[in-house]
């Protein structure tokens, strides 16, 4: 699928939440243009409005607050994304997390999952990762995991157990990054940050 340029998107925001959160936002992305097995996703601001705006090119003056890169063996590209003009009414969905962290298992600094809980894959992914490193690192100071770029290098078999891992944890800067396993297989990292 070809995005034109600025393509709109909305997105529903989450709960209670007064903001998108990024795996909402990257399956939105998904749902536009279909669903690449490589890609890496980055969020570098908060995004506080419910639409989107999809732009293969950069806009004068104006840093993206997120990027979407894909490859595939024929092409690959990139969509920078924007924080368009909220709508009114704001979409809302109910989210409760519980539904995936409540069946996953945690050996040491791997969480686990038999079958996808019915989310979608990034969704999933985050949440798995929050909840193992609230159980693993915890931290003192305020502030919450916050998650920043999602990389994927094919996509999960879904007969396999699917696993995150921490791997990294850089304690002067509370970043934090994980592998995700699919069975035995490594198939992509998540990198979160306390802020």
């Amino acid at each position: 699928m070809t995005t034109s340029p600025d393509t709109p998107l909305v997105v529903p925001f989450l709960g209670a939440r007064g903001y998108l959160q990024g795996p909402s936002m990257l399956e939105a992305i998904q749902g536009h243009r279909g669903i690449e097995p490589q890609f890496t996703f980055k969020v570098r601001s908060r995004f506080t409005t419910n639409r989107l705006d999809l732009c293969a090119t950069p806009r004068d003056g104006v840093t993206p607050g997120a990027e979407y890169h894909w490859r595939n063996p024929t092409n690959s590209g990139c969509l920078l994304v924007y924080p368009g003009p909220a709508l009114d009414p704001e979409q809302r969905a109910p989210f409760d997390e519980t539904l995936i962290t409540g069946p996953a298992s945690i050996d040491g600094e791997r969480i686990s999952v038999d079958r996808q809980p019915p989310f979608g894959l990034p969704t999933v992914v985050v949440s798995l990762n929050k909840h193992l490193l609230h159980q693993i690192w915890p931290i003192t100071q305020p502030g919450r995991w916050v998650f920043m770029a999602l990389d994927m290098e094919t996509t999960p078999d879904p007969a396999q157990t699917l696993s995150v891992v921490a791997e990294k944890r850089i304690a002067s800067s509370l970043l934090a990054r994980s592998s995700i396993h699919s069975g035995q297989r490594r198939i992509g990292t998540v990198d979160f940050i306390w802020r």
